[in-house]
């Protein structure tokens, strides 16, 4: 995951300053049996959503976690179904920081801001489906 960070001490940006994200993309191999379900937990994320759809699925979605409230992402292959298959989730959550240098007040006084940094990735997962043994 990235994360960018800019700076600017002005009244507007002494509240809050939002940062347009940067995304990188991580890469995860997962195996299923075709008659199987695949779940992968996405904790300490705020949004979740499926960039890219997968193509052989009877379930793929993304939602909340109804025993821990963290995003999960479930993927059932279609009945038979034996190969290989992929989805691309979008994932970003805000992260706020508080910072001190460079910024004055109208008088000269130096003051510390909040800053709020988005941090976003993109999830590409490869799905082998296998037969049931």
């Amino acid at each position: 995951m990235s994360i960018i960070l800019l700076q600017s001490c002005s009244k507007e940006s002494a509240k809050e300053m939002l940062v347009s994200p940067q995304i990188s993309t991580s890469t995860i191999n997962a195996t299923v049996k075709s008659d199987g379900t695949y779940q992968l937990s996405l904790e300490n994320l705020e949004n979740v959503s499926i960039a890219k759809q997968a193509s052989h699925f009877q379930v793929s979605q993304t939602g909340p976690d109804v025993k821990t409230g963290s995003f999960v992402y479930k993927y059932q292959p279609i009945a038979g179904y034996i190969g290989s298959d992929e989805v691309l989730l979008s994932t970003s959550k805000k992260v706020v920081s508080t910072m001190a240098e460079g910024c004055h007040d109208d008088n000269g006084n130096g003051f510390a801001h909040p800053s709020t940094t988005i941090v976003a990735s993109n999830i590409s997962i490869k799905i082998s489906v296998t037969k049931n043994q």
